[in-house]
């Protein structure tokens, strides 16, 4: 039914507007402009009109309104009980929130409006933010461990299993090197994909361009609704620490630390699996044998701190260009753009407090591991972006893939990639030397203890000696350490 009434107003409008193009391959066109066209220009068009946009609003806007309402309603309630303290209001601002952006689609310009939904919602902000989360701030080696733990795997897999297995070396290196890029690829494809710059800022400025307002209360409106999932995650991170610090009278230090539920794998658990990290196993053989690894460690240092200086090169030229290279149209050439500077400012600061941190590792009689969870993270969304561009620059051609490009992607891939491999084989070096034993040495044993179990002999009235195949009551030392 609906095709036969799409081609029926196709050629109805045709027949009023034979100039009317019909763009068929997006949906905001035929409901937003062909369909209200036909029925207000048919017989009885009042009637019809009404009639479609009762329906449409009913089952595109109404309809999932009230699905999402109770679903957000609850979630919220789920994450911030405070909430229920005020539920009508609550779910009058959900309801709202949807309730005025459907009306406004309805306008003449709603196929512009739906459109610049749609483009700003491919930006990738959320899909990164969520990458990283999950990845780097909760861990891809508790993943593993996650997944050893409930999975019904054999602690003894053959060559096949252990290839193809969620935890296979396989699927890491992709998450660490194809994920993140495809991810940085749609961010780049996104902010940098017109030649002259200013792809974001032109499509906000169409979008926003229906409302009586001046210009820029518009482009700020514009950029909000684009950056709104990061301000709906910014805003409930801080008023949780604002619960914590305020009322919970919690300090800083401890407001920042995980939770129990998020630390779940430091639970005493001798029998839990640990995962064997295979960036160690091969450069203990291959590297660690010839060099120490506090040399390897500064070695990653000076590398990396090269890469920070040639960053904020990068970012002061690409500034300068911006700033004193504008053509007279008015748009900086192909080489610079106000969203790279962004980036690579971001990028900068980000680098320079991985370095920090890595020094900082470097300053104790043995390496702190866990200080290098942070380099890691930066280093392989610094790889991404970098492979994001290139990817997006080798393959927008019309005659089909640029070689150089993706040549310098699989160079950066190598380079980087060797970078991270040593920097997570030094960390399970730190952490497997840094973790207590179970057969406690000498060392281990507290004074205290020792002369409590020698009273306790000398209450039951043993003997030195007698009681060497007994159980040692001193506490036995399971695995704490952070896997």
């Amino acid at each position: 039914m609906l095709t036969l009434i799409r081609l029926g107003c196709e050629g109805h409008v045709a027949d009023l507007q034979p100039n009317y193009h019909i763009y068929a391959s997006t949906e905001e066109t035929i409901s937003f402009d062909l369909l209200p066209v036909c029925f207000a220009t048919s017989h009885l068009g009042p009637v019809w009109s009404t009639l479609y946009f009762t329906a449409h609003y009913l089952y595109s806007s109404l309809g999932p309104m009230l699905i999402y309402t109770t679903f957000i309603y609850q979630s919220f309630i789920d994450d911030f009980p405070i909430v229920q303290n005020s539920p009508k209001q609550c779910i009058g601002m959900i309801a709202l929130a949807f309730f005025i952006p459907s009306l406004v689609l309805y306008m003449p310009l709603g196929s512009k409006i739906a459109t610049f939904f749609r483009y700003i919602s491919q930006t990738s902000f959320t899909d990164i933010t969520i990458f990283i989360l999950v990845f780097f701030v909760y861990g891809w080696h508790k993943i593993e461990q996650d997944v050893l733990m409930t999975s019904p795997s054999t602690t003894r897999p053959s060559i096949l299993e252990y290839f193809i297995r969620p935890t296979s070396p396989i699927w890491t290196t992709l998450q660490f090197t194809v994920v993140p890029m495809l991810l940085c690829a749609k961010f780049a494809g996104v902010f940098d994909f017109l030649r002259r710059g200013h792809d974001v800022h032109q499509h906000v400025a169409v979008g926003v361009a229906f409302l009586p307002i001046p210009q820029w209360p518009r482009f700020f409106i514009g950029y909000m609704i684009m950056f709104a999932p990061l301000i709906i995650m910014l805003i409930g991170a801080a008023f949780t620490v604002y619960q914590m610090v305020v009322k919970h009278g919690l300090t800083w230090k401890d407001t920042w630390k995980p939770s129990p539920d998020w630390m779940s794998h430091a639970s005493v658990n001798p029998n839990k699996p640990r995962v064997h990290s295979l960036a160690y196993g091969i450069l203990s053989r291959l590297v660690f044998k010839k060099i120490s690894y506090k040399t390897g460690m500064f070695s990653l240092w000076l590398f990396e701190s090269f890469i920070g200086i040639l960053l904020v090169v990068l970012f002061f030229l690409n500034t300068v260009m911006i700033s004193t290279g504008l053509h007279e149209s008015g748009y900086p050439g192909n080489v610079a753009n106000e969203y790279r500077s962004a980036m690579l400012l971001i990028l900068v600061l980000i680098h320079i407090w991985a370095l920090v941190d890595m020094r900082k590792a470097q300053q104790y009689a043995q390496i702190d591991g866990e200080r290098l969870n942070f380099y890691i993270a930066v280093a392989t969304m610094e790889m991404a972006m970098l492979n994001g561009y290139m990817w997006m620059y080798a393959e927008d051609h019309d005659f089909g893939t640029d070689l150089p490009p993706l040549l310098f992607l699989l160079g950066n891939t190598v380079i980087r990639g060797s970078c991270i491999l040593l920097a997570i084989a030094i960390r399970a070096h730190s952490i497997e030397h840094s973790r207590p034993s179970n057969t406690r040495e000498a060392s281990e044993v507290d004074p205290e203890d020792l002369a409590r179990g020698n009273r306790q002999v000398d209450e039951v009235g043993g003997v030195d000696g007698e009681d060497d195949e007994d159980d040692d009551d001193s506490p036995v030392i399971f695995d704490l350490a952070h896997v």
